[in-house]
Parts: C-alpha cells; structure tokens; sequence
C-alpha cells in the first residue's frame, strides 16, 4: 500500500502482517502492532510506516506455525545447508514475530535448533522450496531463505535474503554454517569462490577478444589482404612529392 487509501483486495484474509517494503532485518516489524485483525488496525499500521519509512507498506497474510531460516551456497546447483529453527521462548504468545527487537536480544527471546527437528519428508520439502526459491529470484553464491510451516505440513516463504548478514557467531548465516561444522573462514571462501570463478572466466574471454583483435587480418582498400593491409605480390609504391614541375 503506497497512501494507506488503497482499496483492500477480497484475497487479503485476516490476520494480516504489515511491514515496510524496503528494509532489513525486520525493521518496522513488531510483535505486538505488526499482526492485524481488522482493516482499521491495518491501515492505522501503514498510516504510521509509511509516515516514519516513506517507503510502501507490504501487506500479507499472516502465518501461524514454526518458522525456519535455511541458507545456500552456489550457483546453478546450490548447496542446502541444514534448515534452522527459530524457536520462541514465550508460549503465551499465540502469534510469534521474529522482529526487529527480538534480532537485538535474541537471548532473551528465541533460541535456535539446527538441525531443525523435521521428518525426512518435512526436511526434503524444505529444501526443495528454499532451493526453488533461490534459483526463481537468480540468486548467486549465498542467500538465506526465511519460510513458516503451517500445521498441514505446508511451507511459505517469508523473505529472501541475497546478501545476509557475515557477524561471526551472530549471523543466523553463520550460526548454520557452524552447526554444519563450516568454520567461518571457509564459509566466506564458499560465497568468494563463485565471483572469483566469475571474473577468472571475464578475463579470459578478454584476453581472447584482445587476441583475436590484434591479429585479425586488414583491408588494403582493394577487398584483398595478407594480415598486413598489403595486397599480395604488390610492390610497394613510394609516394612521390610534385611542386608542379
């Protein structure tokens, strides 16, 4: 919603979430005014997003069930790493927001399970979405996957993150990696390897093109050429200076 007037779409079924389009880390996100149950309280959340973001507010239907980070490394085929589970510590809260707060204190609020206690079929649907997902966005060399389970089994994907945080031993990235036993410096020469593959095979194909440039044959303004610009067997002419005489 970009002025808060818009007139709401029959798809949208409440509870709804209200966030800012544009921001990380779940900035504008809150637990306790994020969840919507009635369109007042919706447009009075992207009247103040809006004012405080100056940026559109997303609107979508909120889901209730676990909630789950997977990351991967690669390209064209990446590797899935171990899904983690963001686990919240009050059981009172019916509808759970990982927000902007709890990121801060996460002590305080969650903790995390990795590898996440799943089924063998809940841990390959996961990884089939979350693998899906990165390649339908091109993403390329890291991105962390953010998706919720429903109680039927059924995964939504709630973020992608192309360029997720590195803090070492804070970064939910990070956190993974350790729990699949990647230390951190291998971690970043996972996501270093493809762009340093990347620019290998750039410069390559530059030096080729120069190659081929330098040597290419060129005319000599009869359509004949011996890679010289000369005609074949043609002597050369001295060009002779006339003062007139």
């Amino acid at each position: 919603m970009e002025t808060g007037r818009e007139r709401l779409s029959p798809k949208l079924v409440f509870p709804l979430i209200v966030k800012p389009n544009q921001e990380g880390s779940s900035k504008g996100v809150s637990a306790h005014a994020s969840v919507v149950d009635d369109e007042a309280s919706l447009r009075a959340v992207v009247r103040d997003l809006l004012e405080k973001y100056r940026q559109p507010a997303l609107v979508e239907h909120y889901v209730a069930g676990r909630e789950f980070t997977v990351g991967l490394l690669g390209d064209k085929r990446p590797r899935v790493l171990p899904p983690m589970e963001i686990l919240f510590l009050d059981k009172n809260n019916p509808r759970p927001v990982y927000d902007y707060q709890i990121k801060q204190e996460w002590e305080k609020h969650v903790y995390y399970q990795c590898p996440a206690q799943l089924s063998p079929a809940e841990s390959k649907a996961i990884e089939k979405v979350a693998r899906e997902t990165f390649e339908a966005l091109d993403c390329r060399d890291v991105a962390r996957v953010d998706l919720r389970m429903d109680e039927g089994g059924n995964f939504y994907v709630l973020e992608v993150n192309p360029l997720p945080g590195l803090t070492p031993d804070y970064s939910d990235l990070c956190l993974i990696a350790k729990a699949a036993n990647i230390d951190y410096r291998s971690l970043i020469g996972e996501i270093l390897s493809g762009g340093l593959k990347r620019l290998r095979e750039k410069r390559r194909a530059e030096a080729r093109e120069a190659e081929a440039a330098r040597v290419a044959p060129t005319s000599n303004g009869n359509g004949e050429s011996n890679g010289k610009g000369e005609k074949p067997g043609a002597e050369k002419t001295p060009t002779v200076l006339s003062n007139g005489q």
